[in-house]
Parts: structure tokens; C-alpha cells; sequence
């Protein structure tokens, strides 16, 4: 038995099992297809699916532009009111690096009296500069952009997941990093 569909502007409009299969006018598109597919399924390029193939680039868009957006605000920096008021701390991929080594310093460091290391900031006012943190602060300021880093992943994480459970192409474009 012989499984075919017809195709009307991309999409399954019916499906048919027969031996012999019969003939139908020529402007009709019939096409094999796989016994699982269903009426109102797309078809492009040979190949079927049960949702509209454009979804999945729209997805894909999507999602990369929530990982660019996670990504500029972790690169943004973060604050952290460690020295008693709050302060702007870059985070650059190098300065995660050099605040990792800060941090491990500090810690290895943490009862020696005199021991302080110098982390870029700025002020309220934006003004940047190295000021001297104590083992304590050093450790702060590490919690302080570790919680932003898991912060603005897990926030990406949940959009992430909404895009994967939208169901329409308009679903997928309402969300949103800022909204």
C-alpha cells in the first residue's frame, strides 16, 4: 500500500493510502510520504514537518539574540556597594579573569594583616580607578558578580525556555530580554 500526500502551497492538504494508488488530475501535487504525516503538515525542500519550517529560523534568531543581550549586560559590568557605597566593576572577559585571581588571592590571603590588591572601579560619579580592597572586600566583590553572572544566565535560561514553548512565530517575537 502505497502512502501519498497532496501538497497545496506547501502545506499537506490530504493524505492517501491506496494499492494501486489512482491517478488524479495533473494539476494536483501528489507526493510519498511517511505513514505518521497528518493533514495541515508543511512540506519544503522534500522534507515534512508538523510545524511551519520558518519557526525554527525564527527560534534560532531568537534565542541568539537573547544569549547577545545576556552576554552585553554580564560585559556591562556590575555594581557592588562592598566599599560602602556603590560601585561600578567592569566585567569584561579579562577582568573575570583578573577578578578570579583577586578572589582566590584573597582567600588564600584572608588572615594576613596588611595583604590588599588593587580592583578597577568607579565612583558614583564615574570616575574610574584602582582602589585597594582588603581580603574581605576582594570576596565580596567576587560574590557580588557572581551573583550577576548567574543572574543574567538564569534570566537567559527562562527566556531560553519560553522560546522553546512558544508555539507561533508571534509568540517567539513578544519575547524579549528588556520586556
Amino acid at each position: 500500500m502505497v502512502m501519498r500526500a497532496r501538497i497545496d502551497n506547501g502545506r499537506v492538504a490530504e493524505v492517501l493510502s491506496a494499492a494501486p494508488f489512482p491517478e488524479f488530475h495533473p494539476a494536483l501535487v501528489w507526493v510519498d510520504a511517511p505513514p505518521d504525516v497528518r493533514p495541515g503538515w508543511w512540506y519544503t525542500d522534500g522534507q515534512f514537518t508538523d510545524h511551519d519550517p520558518e519557526i525554527d529560523n525564527v527560534r534560532a534568531s531568537k534565542l541568539a539574540e537573547l544569549s547577545a543581550a545576556c552576554e552585553a549586560l554580564i560585559l556591562s559590568g556590575f555594581h557592588s556597594d562592598t566599599l560602602g557605597a556603590p560601585r561600578l566593576y567592569p566585567y569584561t572577559d579579562r577582568d573575570q579573569m583578573n577578578l578570579h585571581v583577586a578572589v582566590l588571592d584573597a582567600a588564600i590571603n584572608a588572615d594576613t594583616v596588611d595583604w590588599a590588591t588593587p580592583l578597577m572601579c568607579a565612583d558614583a560619579a564615574g570616575a574610574w580607578s584602582y582602589v585597594m580592597h582588603s581580603p574581605a572586600q576582594t570576596i565580596a566583590v567576587g560574590d557580588a558578580a557572581n551573583a550577576f553572572r548567574i543572574a543574567a544566565l538564569m534570566k537567559n535560561a527562562r527566556l531560553a525556555q519560553c522560546v522553546a514553548e512558544a508555539a507561533t512565530i508571534d509568540e517567539i517575537n513578544a519575547i524579549g530580554w528588556d520586556k
